[in-house]
């Protein structure tokens, strides 16, 4: 899609009065993480528009009409989500493994920042997790 087909579609959702929410992975302190090993994430039903230029990301959520900005790891954690439901440990990994430099600590607080923030705005879901058995 060309650069200004795609301001065109921005300016679009801006005159429609969306409200525009900036999700942004925080640079985060590590912290103690209470996480559900046995808990895998998905996308939702809801129906979302995702729109994608040089680094440009974000997610148009039809169902709430807001839009939501995202940088590229949160693209990244989506476009994984996209294509399978994935545990915790295994988004980390898949993100971690990406960006070598990374702080596994700093990324584990911010990845699960990010799952939390988009299961509450209804773009996730969490699921139980396949047993192995």
């Amino acid at each position: 899609m060309p650069d200004s087909a795609l301001l065109v579609l921005y300016i679009q959702l801006l005159q429609l009065n969306l409200s525009i929410q900036t999700l942004v992975l925080s640079a985060g302190l590590a912290c103690d993480l209470m996480i559900d090993r046995q808990v895998r994430y998905q996308i939702s039903a809801c129906s979302l528009v995702d729109v994608a230029w040089e680094n440009e990301h974000l997610v148009y959520c039809v169902d709430s009409g807001e839009t939501h900005f995202l940088n590229a790891t949160g693209a990244q954690i989506l476009d994984y989500l996209i294509a399978s439901p994935l545990s915790f440990e295994d988004l980390l990994a898949c993100i971690t493994s990406v960006d070598d430099g990374s702080n596994s600590e700093t990324s584990a607080a911010d990845l699960s920042s990010f799952l939390d923030r988009f299961v509450e705005l209804g773009i996730l879901v969490s699921c139980p997790a396949l047993s192995d058995a």
